[in-house]
């Protein structure tokens, strides 16, 4: 039986208040709780309130703090099937939502949601969608019949308008529950938008390809964290195409920078500068969020060529053209998530990347505490990174800590890309296997099918 939202709510409070109990038991206050926790007490309050969840690393951790002999782990682990559960009786819901607004506009236009319907097994359709790449553009030109009827302008902006809506749903989406959740309903939306190119024109069908190019350059990122570069730049190839059709200056420049991104994780400093450089040639006409956001990344790209003075530089900028979005849902256009609190997590993988992990500490310690809640999955990239500093200055129970709650998040969110950056900690911490904290961690790779 399904989960309804207000009884995943209920066992949220429950479970906190079991974490309270447990505390009180051992005689502990908030605060010494906390400090074995790795976390800070408020933190820790809003829990045991029921105000705010962790994930399995935290509460695996308690469970040992506290010796609770497994029973802690054991009632996080069934509010997170609750929790699933209501999750995918959402996701279902939105889905046949989408059908039903496909029937508003007739089936006579020859439109439907390809391969997701009512009874749609939501989780199996996930796995799938990850492995999807360009095969999905043939796929869906194969389903498509060769006399779908052209759909009035009318339609046309009904249809368009409903996607954007959907497409800020997504994005919150992936803050929160990372590529694992939002991949499948990006790549439905994709084949959507596929019908719909084939059935307008002029105008109109530049409009869908202004939208159509959104969505392809969330499915390149969702395939990028997912660990699928290929695909990604795939989709961003397809993005920057659909951009151009559409006349989209600000996607195009948009889309450059997410080209900069793939650049900086190969690890080419020269690329990374000159396709965000690129993307600012048009800074006049972007937002103050957007133009933080090639602004940091083209700090990125100075601290990979070992050039610390720019580095910090364009990181200044940057802060001064900071977003206040806190929703995550970006509906503050491109650079939305680019706050301070994201621009300053920069700065410390920005120290790390120079070679400077104890700077990086100091910034990733007194920030991550100031993200918002909704930026989960940007929580889990910044504590995989802040264990990164810490295992290169030897602080080895911190480093395997924050690793293990990095993972907890990367685990669940299908974050790839978190998830290789925990196992090089692992690698380096391995030899001090006999500390119980990086015994833990290494059980824990050893989990995810990590060597």
């Amino acid at each position: 039986m399904d989960t309804e939202p207000g009884e995943v709510t209920e066992r949220q409070r429950a479970l906190g208040e079991q974490l309270s109990a447990y505390r009180k038991l051992a005689g502990l206050t908030q605060a010494q709780l906390a400090k074995r926790l790795y976390c800070d007490r408020t933190t820790l309050a809003h829990v045991e309130r029921g105000q705010r969840s962790r994930d399995e690393a935290f509460w695996r951790a308690a469970d040992e703090a506290l010796a609770a002999a497994g029973q802690l782990l054991a009632a996080y682990r069934t509010f997170e099937n609750a929790r699933a559960q209501a999750e995918h009786a959402a996701r279902i819901a939105e889905l046949e939502h989408h059908q039903r607004k496909i029937a508003q506009w007739g089936s006579g236009a020859g439109l439907q949601l390809v391969g997701v319907g009512p009874g749609t097994d939501v989780a199996a359709a996930g796995a799938s969608a990850m492995t999807l790449g360009p095969a999905l553009g043939a796929a869906a030109d194969a389903a498509r019949g060769p006399d779908l009827p052209v759909v009035t302008s009318t339609q046309v902006h009904e249809m368009v308008d409903h996607l954007r809506e959907q497409w800020h749903l997504l994005v919150k989406t992936d803050n929160l529950f990372g590529p694992r959740y939002a991949l499948t309903s990006v790549q439905s939306h994709l084949v959507m938008i596929g019908d719909l190119l084939a059935v307008t024109r002029d105008h109109a069908r530049r409009e869908v390809a202004r939208v159509a190019a959104q969505y392809a350059e969330s499915a390149a990122w969702l395939h990028e964290d997912a660990g699928g570069l290929d695909r990604a730049v795939y989709w961003t190839n397809r993005a920057l195409e659909w951009a151009h059709e559409a006349d989209d200056r600000v996607m195009l420049a948009w889309t450059l920078f997410r080209r900069s991104q793939q650049a900086a994780a190969s690890g080419d400093a020269g690329q990374t500068i000159g396709l965000v450089q690129a993307a600012q040639r048009d800074e006049a006409a972007l937002a103050g969020p957007m133009r933080a956001a090639l602004a940091q990344q083209e700090a990125h790209g100075y601290a990979l060529d070992g050039d610390a003075g720019s580095t910090l530089r364009k990181l200044d900028e940057a802060l001064a053209w900071a977003a206040t979005d806190t929703d995550g849902d970006a509906r503050g256009g491109h650079g939305s998530f680019c706050t301070e609190s994201y621009l300053e997590l920069q700065r410390a993988s920005c120290w790390l990347t120079l070679q400077q992990p104890k700077r990086a500490i100091e910034v990733f310690d007194r920030t991550l505490p100031t993200l918002p809640a909704v930026y989960r999955r940007d929580r889990g990239v910044a504590l995989s990174r802040f264990a990164v500093a810490y295992a290169a200055v030897d602080e080895v129970e911190q480093a395997a800590s924050v690793a293990r709650e990095a993972l907890g998040i990367a685990r669940s969110a299908g974050s790839v890309r978190t998830e290789r950056e925990i196992q090089v900690v692992g690698q380096r911490l391995h030899r001090h296997q006999r500390v119980a904290e990086v015994a833990h961690l290494l059980d824990d790779l050893a989990i995810a099918g990590m060597p």
